[in-house]
């Protein structure tokens, strides 16, 4: 337990620095720009990802996998080198076309008739993918303080940068996308400066295919997992307006921290998982975790539903208070989306298809159950959709994780956690039902074995192999 606290405490500045960047500038954004102007925002900041995943294919993850072991200093040059142009030529390709189809800035990220505006949201899509590629690559290099402030800087840069781009353009949305395309250009230099050892003009056709065929079902399984978290946005903008967009996307900014902490936490639990996955402590450990991480995640929102509007007039403007009602259900879907990292089956039994086939299916769900919902309940009805696409989701990952790697996850404790939360939720909640809603769902998520055996230290009187 203390290792995995400390490599998730080395990883968790960096990741939280980048990733808070728009949760930081949320209370200067809601208050100077209207819901429809919000919505560009966070319709522009969910396509990059895809796009990165689409056009690199994931690339940089195949890097451990052929660099981590490999003595030869020069070939792990060339795999590294080879990913890196490969980034850069596909996003001068991506630009290049998107360029000149116009109707993909008015169709897909809401932007018509402002070339200028057009233009800074793909560069920003570019920049997204390129500084993902460099920073990744610190980390495989385990440069975890050069990580840690390449993430800092370009975070505070970002924001002094928006912040003060907003006092010298009077169109709010370009001041924003300069600010945030400087700030990450910033980060690239920095990125590269740092790991300049690693890149020369060297390219491998050969390796570059290698790393593709391995990383391609992996993308599957990302864009699948991605689309089926982030479609309710996209068909929020078809079916409703940028309005309604903006609302969402302040919902889901509130909640998408339980899923920055959850990243955190995988980071320090996978390298122990493919360590240490055939020591018998490893599957209590994992059903541990898991248990107290859906803990957390269901005070979150149960907070939230109590003090949402206490919360939101800190944090917004007046126009975004209506998130409040739908941030509980949302974080509680991003939770059990993340929780996807405590069924390791398919990776140790290196079954990545069936990742890819799961996500797939979990998407294609959301998709219907989606377009129903948010039709006949606009976003009361993506809010519901995405929750019980998430939990047909998680409900796949453990049947058949435990298929190749058994985990005990106590869900009877489980589904009785979620049972209590939404009584508490639907019968007029106070802060004395929250406490009392608190106080009863550790008991049943966290046992007295738990206690003993990574707390207490007690594994000498209450043998691990006996927990039950």
């Amino acid at each position: 337990l203390k290792v995995f606290l400390k490599d998730t405490f080395l990883y968790a500045i960096g990741v939280f620095s980048i990733r808070l960047i728009n949760f930081i500038l949320m209370p200067f954004l809601t208050r100077k720009m209207s819901p429809a102007e919000y919505g560009i925002i966070t319709l522009v900041l969910t396509t990059a990802p895809i796009v990165l995943y689409v056009l690199t294919l994931q690339v940089s993850q195949a890097i451990p996998k052929y660099c981590a072991n490999n003595p030869d200093a020069d070939n792990k040059k060339t795999y590294i080198s080879t990913g890196f142009w490969y980034v850069i030529l596909s996003y001068l390709i991506f630009y290049a076309i998107a360029s000149f189809f116009p109707y993909f800035g008015e169709a897909i990220l809401g932007i018509a008739n402002q070339p200028l505006l057009f233009h800074l949201a793909l560069i920003n899509i570019c920049l997204f993918g390129l500084f993902t590629y460099l920073e990744t690559q610190l980390r495989w290099d385990k440069k975890v303080v050069e990580y840690t402030i390449v993430s800092v800087v370009m975070t505070l840069s970002s924001i002094v940068l928006i912040i003060g781009f907003f006092f010298f353009d009077r169109n709010l949305l370009e001041g924003y996308f300069i600010g945030s395309a400087v700030g990450q250009s910033i980060g690239c230099i920095m990125a590269y400066y740092f790991g300049r050892d690693n890149y020369h003009f060297l390219i491998s056709k050969k390796m570059l295919l290698q790393m593709l065929k391995f990383t391609f079902p992996l993308t599957i399984a990302a864009v699948g997992s991605y689309v089926f978290a982030n479609l309710n946005q996209w068909l929020i903008r078809f079916f409703c307006d940028f309005n309604a967009l903006g609302v969402y996307g302040v919902a889901s900014r509130f909640s998408s921290v339980i899923s920055l902490i959850l990243g955190c936490i995988s980071l320090g639990i996978t390298p122990m998982i493919y360590a240490d996955h055939q020591k018998k402590e490893m599957p209590l450990f994992i059903s541990f975790l898991f248990r107290a991480c859906l803990l957390f995640a269901l005070w979150c929102a149960a907070i939230f539903t109590v003090f949402n509007q206490e919360i939101l007039t800190i944090v917004v403007g007046k126009e975004f208070y209506v998130a409040g009602v739908y941030i509980p259900l949302i974080l509680l879907s991003y939770a059990l989306s993340g929780l996807f990292m405590f069924t390791p089956g398919q990776w140790i039994a290196n079954k990545t298809k069936e990742l890819a086939v799961i996500n797939i299916a979990a998407g294609t769900i959301n998709l219907f159950i989606a377009t129903l919902f948010i039709k006949l309940f606009s976003l009361q009805g993506a809010v519901i959709s995405a929750f019980i696409a998430s939990v047909f989701q998680l409900g796949l990952n453990i049947f058949f994780s435990n298929k190749h790697y058994p985990i005990n996850f106590r869900l009877i404790n489980v589904v009785l956690a979620f049972v209590l939360f939404f009584i508490f939720y639907f019968t007029q909640p106070n802060i004395m039902t929250l406490v009392l809603f608190m106080l009863l769902s550790i008991l049943l998520l966290i046992t007295k074995q738990d206690i003993f055996t990574f707390f207490l230290k007690s594994s000498e009187k209450t043998p691990i192999q006996d927990y039950s």
